[in-house]
């Protein structure tokens, strides 16, 4: 009934956790589908080991490609009325897949998602910021609205910003001939939800949590690395074009370019921060030329204009990046970062 899908690199010490995690759910009508994304830590054997014990388990071997290539790769071999994806550093509660099944077949919701907790440094911490208290069946007005809540303030409402944790149905995404964008290695879960949503009119929140995503030391990781290309870090130029084309399929005629355009500027400024609290001696050239491409860049300077903070939102980084004032910006970025995230060990 349900195909889970595992990206799998580098993962080794967290790899049995997972898995087991799948393997021992009450629900037992899954497929388990591992993909080893090029590891060179033994986590490709481990995967293997897996196959040969349990003949629900699939391996295919991928060549570092990264999530996207990954998650594809999982979805052409899936046979499954569901699907689910999950991280290969996670694992699931043991009666998940059962509730969120049950959830599925109650309401006929078109997407389940469920809650999840944090782990890290040994501590749980809650999970989906902007989730509701209770469960909630989301209308397409609701998740129009829900849609509009995450242009304005992307750090804060994000029931659409992951893959993992929720059953998606296979016939939707075969039909639709939906795929993960191989070209992003960030915000890919974003632009696959809304290209998704495009073709759902019911999705379900249940308030009880199914995994737990473990959160590996600081602001530092994979996703915000200045290592190998940098513009891999700007996924969200490319992935809120998916929500703009959601909104608009759901309320053709409304032109929805400002609400993108604060959305990208505020996305911007978040990565902006996390980018330049790794400036050091060695990368700070780099850093420099990164954001003064950017910002000089046409549709940026488009969408800055339609940026519109409230609250705490940042007014003086909009105004250096209209000045094109790349020194100072890093400047009050490093700042940010600081003040944000702490010291961070530079690498």
């Amino acid at each position: 009934m349900i195909s889970v899908i595992v990206p799998v690199y580098n993962s080794k010490d967290y790899l049995s956790k997972c898995v087991d995690s799948i393997t021992l759910q009450s629900c037992k009508d899954v497929e388990i589908i591992l993909i080893d994304d090029g590891s060179t830590d033994g986590s490709g054997e481990l995967c293997d080991k897996y196959a040969q014990d349990d003949a629900r388990i699939k391996v295919f071997h991928n060549s570092n490609r990264g999530p996207s290539s990954a998650r594809n790769i999982g979805l052409s071999n899936s046979g499954g009325e569901l699907i689910m994806f999950l991280d290969s550093d996670d694992f699931l509660e043991p009666n998940a897949l059962s509730m969120l099944a049950g959830k599925y077949r109650e309401h006929g919701a078109d997407m389940v998602i469920g809650n999840f907790r944090t782990l890290s440094n040994n501590a749980y911490g809650p999970g989906h910021k902007g989730a509701f208290e209770s469960d909630k069946m989301m209308m397409t007005n609701d998740l129009m609205n829900y849609a509009l809540t995450y242009l304005k303030t992307p750090n804060r409402a994000t029931l659409f910003a992951y893959s993992w944790g929720r059953l998606f149905k296979a016939s939707v995404i075969r039909e639709n001939r939906l795929s993960f964008d191989p070209e992003l290695f960030t915000f890919e879960d974003v632009a696959f939800n809304y290209e998704y949503l495009k073709h759902a009119s019911k999705v379900y929140f249940m308030k009880d949590p199914v995994c737990t995503h473990v959160v590996h030391g600081n602001y530092l990781s994979a996703t915000t690395s200045m290592s190998g290309n940098p513009w891999k870090l700007f996924g969200y130029m490319k992935a809120l074009d998916s929500i703009g084309s959601f909104l608009s399929a759901c309320n053709s005629g409304t032109d929805y370019n400002s609400n993108v355009g604060h959305a990208f500027t505020s996305l911007s400024i978040i990565q902006f921060v996390r980018l330049c609290g790794q400036c050091n001696e060695g990368n700070k050239k780099k850093i420099r030329n990164l954001i003064s491409e950017i910002i000089s860049d046409p549709e940026f300077r488009n969408n800055l204009k339609y940026y519109s903070p409230t609250g705490k939102d940042s007014r003086l980084l909009p105004l250096l990046m209209k000045l094109r004032l790349v020194r100072l910006i890093i400047l009050v970025c490093r700042y940010k970062a600081h003040k944000r995230y702490g010291s961070a060990k530079q690498k």
